[in-house]
């Protein structure tokens, strides 16, 4: 994350914004698999709106404020595996509701299982809602700093 900061400011990004919670590690939570990460963030992680805008959030800001939206509460699930379990190759993945069209919503994958941070729940298939797009982990906090800076 460090490194992805410093080559938005070396290309001439004009960050006016405090930034420096992206460069703050979120402490050792003794995490060691996907679903406990998913059952952590449920527990400790407040579910709030940010309205039509929908911001992205830095997985570091939504561990400081104690709160996001589904895909804040995603991109934390993804950097709590990637950076404190052994394990890796997350995705983010985006659906539409199947009972309301035109309504988004963010949870992850990986290993074949789908994670809902936002509900600690886990499973083979997400019967809730149709993948419409899969983005890495290094896309999705390259994602998460850029609209941060925004």
């Amino acid at each position: 994350m460090k490194y992805i900061l410093l080559m938005l400011l070396l290309v001439g990004c004009n960050i006016t914004k405090d930034l420096s919670f992206i460069v703050t590690e979120i402490p050792d939570l003794e995490i060691e698999t996907p679903k406990e990460a998913a059952k952590w963030i449920s527990k400790n992680i407040k579910y709030q709106a940010d309205g039509e805008q929908n911001n992205w959030k830095a997985p570091q800001r939504t561990y400081f404020e104690g709160y996001g939206d589904c895909e804040d509460f995603t991109t934390l699930w993804m950097y709590l595996v990637e950076e404190q379990t052994e394990y890796t190759d997350t995705y983010f993945i985006g659906g539409e509701w199947l009972d309301k069209p035109g309504t988004y919503h963010a949870y992850g994958w990986h290993n074949d299982l789908y994670y809902e941070p936002q509900a600690g729940w886990y499973g083979k298939e997400y019967l809730w809602a149709t993948d419409i797009l899969k983005y890495s982990y290094k896309t999705v906090m390259l994602l998460a700093v850029i609209k941060e800076i925004k």
